[in-house]
């Protein structure tokens, strides 16, 4: 073990760690520890936690293995313990550029080397450890670390569902394991290793020491956000032993049947057609290979899903699309299609937020209510409630607000209550929420709730991430994008409201496409103006009236539907034509 000095850790001797490019990369990163004069591993720890600007954070169990070296840092780890510990020691930051790239190629040479430091990946009950031969075939290191990350976090597991599956997994142990954690995530029990050994005892063998095993996944150094990462290498570890696969069968198809065959064919003809057979299996396998990495779909496998739908519609009344409560446009569109983003655009003043709720209330609170996301950066959770509570009891808005029930609000309230309360819906009203915590909520909710419409009032009020400056003319069609890729993946309908510009007199103020940002506007499926010519005159004729103008649908037609804007109830009620 290395030496412990009268404020850190030393170099680890080379009986330890002999030379190589291991040993290389300890020696520059003690050299830049030292300079910052061998802080105690739980301060740099700390320091890490506190350094907004660290790629990564470790515990001080995580730094001591690295420093020690009993294990070989992941790049974000390295990069961070560098820079803390350049700013500690006071070294300027274009002096530092250049240590960080030559450490940076040692643990490039160290991973494509399979170096492996002393001890890493061994298990107390099972040591899983793989040679350098073997390592990049099985995958076995990576799939513990991100059992590890599993263990420690639960978003680990919400993020780690998201790329990999039970059979992707070499070792049937962590296969067991990975399902048993994912079981018990979504039961809502917490991951605990005490939660994670009961639930394991049944489907693992008795001679095996669960909690020995489960404690050597928790001694991995491994930072629980990076599970995305190691969930990523084990799918690849799979891809890998699946081509590995594939080439020892054609290597026996080869070596066996044809060279057989080949040896008692004197015809030109039937050699070739005996080869051709051959290459038709191989392409078969190849191209069956392709499909699955790459997400690909024979027509065939998409026309019998889509006569499945149809007449799922016409023989059972289901619907895949969600009802907006509009007829004139659910019955041209179907409603809200799943796999399309859909953007609704208004002044201020509108009634925006409201026209939000109608949408939740449509898809949740009916006689076949299904699962919906509130992203809510307007109104708080109350304030939704209050709205809820006034557009289904018909009870006015300020009654509710100001606590001034007449006896006949309280029974309405009574009345509608069972079915509100039953309703599944969620609602999210964080300050600075990001659009990385949309998708990531938006993938758990579907994968644990069948979620099919998500809301966000409002896309402009949405942060790209957690960064203070915002560029809008960049966020807003990037955010777009991805909301358009989650509505696509998860077969949902996602509807994001927008506030715009006043429209001009020149339009008489009433909105078109024009007023919609050009990049935002290139990936919505379909563009919903909300406009009340009272807003702009109040003795209007159509006082009370709101048009919702389908300005623009990508797969349908456009229109115009004329509702009345009930603001007493918190609520639009279409006008029949």
């Amino acid at each position: 073990m290395a030496a412990r000095g009268k404020r850190g850790l030393e170099l680890p001797p080379e009986d330890e760690v002999p030379e190589g490019p291991h040993r290389q990369l300890l020696i520059g990163l003690h050299r830049i520890y030292a300079h910052a004069g061998q802080p105690g591993l739980r301060k740099i720890a700390q320091g890490l936690k506190d350094d907004d600007d660290a790629p990564t954070t470790l515990n001080y169990q995580a730094i001591g293995k690295i420093l020690n070296g009993k294990t070989i840092p992941t790049a974000p780890q390295l990069v961070s313990l560098i820079f803390w510990l350049s700013k500690k020691a006071k070294i300027p930051g274009k002096e530092i550029a250049s240590p960080v790239d030559s450490l940076l190629e040692l643990r490039e040479l160290i991973q494509n080397g399979k170096v492996q430091p002393p001890g890493e990946g061994v298990n107390k009950v099972n040591s899983g450890a793989d040679s350098p031969s073997t390592s990049r075939m099985t995958g076995r290191n990576s799939e513990r670390k991100l059992l590890a990350c599993m263990l420690r976090a639960k978003d680990a597991i919400a993020d780690a569902v998201q790329v990999v599956t039970g059979d992707a997994f070499f070792d049937e142990l962590h296969s067991v394991t990975f399902t048993t954690l994912l079981q018990l995530y979504a039961d809502g029990i917490e991951i605990t290793v005490d939660a994670a050994e009961q639930a394991l005892r049944i489907p693992l063998p008795s001679r095996l020491d669960v909690r020995d095993y489960l404690r050597g996944l928790m001694e991995e150094a491994v930072d629980p956000r990076e599970a995305e990462f190691y969930a990523e290498r084990v799918v690849a570890h799979a891809k890998l032993r699946r081509i590995a696969k594939m080439g020892k069968r054609f290597t026996e198809l080869i070596n066996g049947d044809i060279v057989n065959d080949l040896a008692g064919i004197e015809s030109i003809d039937d050699e070739t057609a005996a080869v051709e057979s051959v290459v038709s299996l191989v392409e078969e396998e190849v191209f069956s290979f392709m499909r699955e990495m790459g997400e690909m779909t024979p027509l065939s496998d998409v026309i019998e899903g889509a006569l499945d739908e149809i007449e799922g519609i016409g023989t059972r009344g289901h619907n895949p699309a969600v009802l907006t409560g509009f007829k004139k446009f659910d019955d041209a569109n179907a409603g809200f299609r799943p796999g399309e983003l859909t953007v609704v655009a208004g002044a201020s003043g509108m009634g925006k937020s409201t026209l939000s709720l109608n949408f939740i209330r449509a898809c949740s609170i009916t006689t076949t209510p299904h699962p919906s996301l509130l992203v809510s950066l307007q109104m708080d959770k109350d304030e939704m409630m209050a709205r809820i509570f006034a557009a289904e009891g018909k009870v006015a808005l300020s009654n509710i607000r100001s606590g001034q029930m007449a006896e006949e609000d309280w029974t309405r309230l009574a009345d509608i209550m069972p079915t509100i309360s039953a309703a599944p819906i969620t609602m999210q009203d964080s300050a600075r929420y990001t659009l990385t915590e949309l998708l990531r909520t938006g993938r758990r909710q579907s994968l644990f709730g069948d979620l099919r419409l998500v809301v966000i009032d409002s896309l402009d009020l949405l942060y790209l991430d957690k960064k203070e400056s915002a560029d809008p003319d960049r966020d807003l069609p990037l955010m777009a994008r991805e909301l358009r890729n989650l509505a696509k993946e998860l077969h949902i309908a996602i509807v994001a409201l927008l506030q715009i510009d006043t429209p001009s007199v020149r339009y008489d103020n009433v909105p078109t496409l024009q007023h919609i940002p050009p990049g935002l506007e290139r990936f919505a499926d379909v563009v919903m103006l909300l406009h009340r010519p009272e807003v702009y005159e109040r003795d209007s004729f159509r006082a009370g009236e709101a048009d919702i103008i389908i300005a623009k649908n990508r797969m349908g037609s456009t229109m115009t539907v004329r509702t009345a804007f009930q603001g007493r109830y918190a609520r639009f009620v279409e006008i029949a034509s």
